[in-house]
């Protein structure tokens, strides 16, 4: 409704006779329009606030909490622990965050369309070069794409995350922290006899070095992101740069082209008053095109080869240069009136959009902090909590399957019946459950990074580029607090006391 209002106002400025009167109905249709979306982002941040509390309660804080209470739930519960381990990862890393995804995808729908980042440099084949590893041979370029470096750093991160595997395969295993490192298990509960059917593993050792898949994964994904968008991210600020003090800059081109200057040399006019700020540089750099290669303005600006947009690759000065070709065409005096313009309207747009960043600044600090914080903590609290009751409840398999064999009473009741609750083939090994929290926690990362972006500001390069940033951080934090933890835990878990034993 706010663009169909402004759209007759635009038309109903074609009719009017005075130029006065012209102008004040397209001032008119520029309020309507820029009130209107105003308006409806305040909306939209209003709405934003419950859609992302539930988000972030239901969809990643509860389903972390709740895998504390997995391995004695699993322990209690009948079925084998491999189809336990495959329910949960259907359920936490397909269905949880496929859940995630479409919900905020849902959210983010009602949107207002406002502000547009540019995804020029897609355009352009001269940038797209950039998302590769360039190596310079002599006169020619080798170009490397970063998907082999990142399954290089994931491969060998997963081959350190098999070891226990591996050391099973060869029946190697050792004490550590006071237990076996692997710690593979008979049914019975007793210690792996490698002829036997065994169960596992169950060791600290084993769950320690499952850390490394995840971490493996986040920064195979985060390196690929990094590399690929390097280049371009510094291209994207330095035009962001550009845009934000281009209005003042137009306003100068317009005023030197209403003044008489030819537009050639209102643009080295312009370039030497601005000197060493992104706008002197593309003014400048289209004045050289047009001095020392010959070519007229819109060659200097749009050629694919030498052309100055494609160094600053946005819609604004794409859009503003195009609006200069056209009004040029009817004299000076339209062109620095069409400048003038367009100065006023990015100056108000960009109010607008600085005001629509502080009404979306508190939702967006949420989903920050759960990236870079919040979930990679608890998840790896979680990590901790669950080792020491499946390390607990190894400890109470073993410690019953030997008072059962000696025909002794514990203390905590009929062996009989408690022997039924603890056997070694419920209990979910915790290598496993580490493996799907690592894995979702990556997942969650990249979700709430893109959903975050696309709120902020939908630029496809950016996005790409905090996920690559994020995934360090976050993965870095759930390696170190899901280490740390799982040591204190494990050395607790060994030092209480249990039966007597």
């Amino acid at each position: 409704m706010v663009f169909v209002e402004g759209f007759h106002l635009i038309v109903g400025s074609l009719q009017e006779a005075s130029e006065d009167r012209r102008v004040t109905l397209l001032e008119k249709a520029l309020d309507v329009i820029l009130n209107g979306t105003f308006e409806k982002m305040l909306h939209f941040s209003q709405d934003l606030r419950n859609p992302i509390t539930i988000l972030n309660m239901l969809g990643i804080i509860l389903p972390i909490l709740g895998l504390v209470i997995l391995p004695l739930i699993g322990s209690l519960m009948g079925g084998s622990g491999t189809t336990k381990i495959a329910i949960i990862f259907i359920l936490y890393n397909l269905i949880l965050p496929i859940a995630v995804y479409l919900f905020g995808i849902n959210v983010l729908s009602k949107k207002p369309t406002g502000y547009a980042e540019t995804n020029l440099i897609e355009q352009n084949p001269e940038l797209r070069k950039y998302k590769n590893i360039i190596i310079k041979i002599g006169s020619q370029e080798l170009y490397i794409n970063p998907v082999l470096i990142s399954l290089f750093i994931f491969l060998v991160f997963m081959i350190i995350s098999l070891i226990p595997l591996i050391f099973y395969a060869l029946h190697v295993d050792f004490t550590f922290l006071g237990a076996n490192f692997v710690d593979f298990r008979q049914q019975n509960g007793a210690l792996c006899e490698y002829d036997k059917t065994c169960y596992g593993p169950f060791g600290a050792g084993s769950v320690l070095l499952s850390l490394f898949l995840p971490l493996g994964l986040a920064l195979s994904i985060g390196t690929y992101y990094s590399i690929r968008n390097k280049k371009l991210i510094k291209i994207t600020e330095e035009t962001k740069k550009l845009e934000r003090e281009f209005s003042g800059s137009l306003f100068q081109l317009g005023n030197r082209i209403g003044d008489g200057i030819p537009v050639e040399l209102a643009f080295s006019d312009v370039a030497k008053n601005m000197r060493g700020t992104p706008t002197g540089n593309f003014f400048e750099l289209v004045s050289l095109n047009i001095q020392k290669l010959g070519a007229d303005v819109k060659r200097a600006i749009f050629d694919p080869t030498i052309g100055a947009i494609w160094k600053y690759p946005s819609n604004i000065i794409e859009s503003s240069m195009k609006i200069l070709m056209e009004s040029s065409k009817k004299g000076p005096q339209v062109v620095a009136k069409s400048l003038t313009s367009i100065s006023t309207y990015l100056d108000r747009i960009h109010q607008v959009n600085e005001r629509l960043k502080d009404l979306l600044a508190e939702t967006l600090s949420s989903m920050k902090s759960q990236i870079s914080f919040l979930t990679p903590m608890i998840a790896g609290i979680v990590v901790g909590l669950s080792t020491m009751i499946v390390t607990i409840l190894g400890r109470l398999s073993a410690l019953l399957l030997e008072s059962s064999t000696q025909g002794q009473e514990l203390s905590l009741g009929g062996t009989e019946a408690l022997t039924g609750l603890f056997e070694i083939t419920n209990i979910i090994p915790v290598y496993f459950l580490q493996l799907i929290i690592g894995i979702y926690v990556v997942e969650v990362v990249i979700i709430l990074t893109f959903l975050a972006n696309n709120i902020e500001s939908g630029n496809k390069i950016s996005g790409e580029y905090k996920t690559g940033k994020n995934l360090y951080a976050s993965s870095i934090l759930y390696f170190f607090v899901s280490l740390i933890v799982t040591l204190i835990f494990t050395m607790l878990a060994k030092s209480i006391n249990i039966g007597g034993a």
